[in-house]
């Protein structure tokens, strides 16, 4: 009989019908490889698979449409809350919760727990007799900052140009800042003989016009603010005692404006009008500078009537009303 199989250096061959050699069939317990040829997995890979072009990409999966950038962090809860406060009608009546449905377009649970959120932050007031919805005060507060950063040179321009065209003086608008006033805005005189001054130049209050004015309708921690360091004289006719200047900021108060009698610079003589804000506040101080020769007593009083008026409009630009009588209305 003859045995199938045949011994390999001293031992039998074993599987059924393998021709390959020992040392191809691997370690013990490794499966073998067809002809003792490397396995073709990734861990056998050699520097030459590696070597092998990648497989060619399919076109880019299709993606939704591209959300505009304004709209693609927009939280759909705080635009529903403010549609609340743009939808509330103004006036004491107030609006319901069945009417804010149906103009947003929102379930009423939705209206109402909104309502209830921007009550409890103090932006509504729920009358408990009807259950309607007002804008509280607080609304008002924060849209008071909005006013309160507009570009005052910008509004105030038409009418400091229009005053220094009709008086052909030089005109200033400025602002407190300590004890000192800055110019923020001005209209240059056409004649040769003029004030020199510049945007942005400080001055000192206390003998200054337009200081006098932001002095007066200053608060009493602001004036002792600027009356802290001594009172330097710049002319014969600076006022350099603190009782002094604060009975002359009493007369500026009553009369509703000042002067600088050359006490700043000698032969320069200046009238000043109170700007006011919305609230009523006065925020600002528009001027007239004009050499001492061309100020006499007969065009001293047209020209305070012409300052006055034109910081009456630039204070109106602001927002702010004037009663007939002159007083200034409260805001509504």
């Amino acid at each position: 009989m003859t045995r199938v199989g045949r011994r390999t250096g001293g031992r039998r061959a074993r599987g059924r019908g393998s021709t390959a050699p020992a040392d191809a069939r691997g370690p013990r317990g490794a499966s073998p490889t067809r002809a003792g040829l490397p396995r073709t997995g990734t861990a056998a890979r050699g520097p030459a698979a590696a070597a092998e072009p990648a497989r060619p990409q399919g076109p880019p999966r299709p993606r939704g449409p591209a959300v505009p950038p304004k709209r693609r962090y927009v939280v759909a809860a705080v635009a529903r809350a403010l549609g609340i406060l743009e939808n509330v009608d103004g006036g004491m009546r107030g609006t319901g919760i069945t009417e804010l449905s149906r103009r947003l377009g929102l379930g009423k649970s939705t209206v109402h727990r909104l309502c209830a959120t921007l009550e409890h932050h103090g932006y509504l007031v729920r009358d408990p007799g009807t259950g309607r919805y007002r804008l509280s005060l607080r609304v008002f507060q924060i849209g008071s900052h909005a006013l309160d950063a507009l570009d005052l040179p910008a509004r105030a321009m038409p009418a400091l140009e229009a005053l220094g065209a009709a008086t052909e003086e030089t005109v200033h608008l400025a602002v407190l800042d300590g004890a000192d006033v800055i110019f923020i805005g001005k209209v240059e005189s056409p004649r040769p003989l003029r004030l020199y001054s510049q945007v942005g130049r400080r001055c000192p209050a206390h003998c200054t016009a337009v200081g006098k004015v932001l002095l007066a309708h200053a608060g009493a921690e602001q004036r002792a603010f600027a009356a802290v360091r001594p009172l330097k004289r710049y002319t014969p006719k600076t006022l350099t005692s603190t009782p002094a200047l604060e009975r002359e900021l009493e007369e500026v108060r009553r009369r509703g404006y000042a002067t600088d009698e050359e006490e700043f610079e000698e032969g320069i003589r200046c009238i000043a009008g109170p700007v006011r804000d919305y609230r009523g506040r006065v925020i600002a101080a528009l001027s007239v500078s004009v050499p001492a020769g061309r100020l006499p007593r007969t065009r001293a009083a047209s020209l305070t009537d012409q300052v006055l008026d034109a910081a009456r409009r630039v204070s109106e630009a602001l927002g702010h009303r004037t009663a007939p009588d002159g007083r200034t209305e409260a805001p509504a």
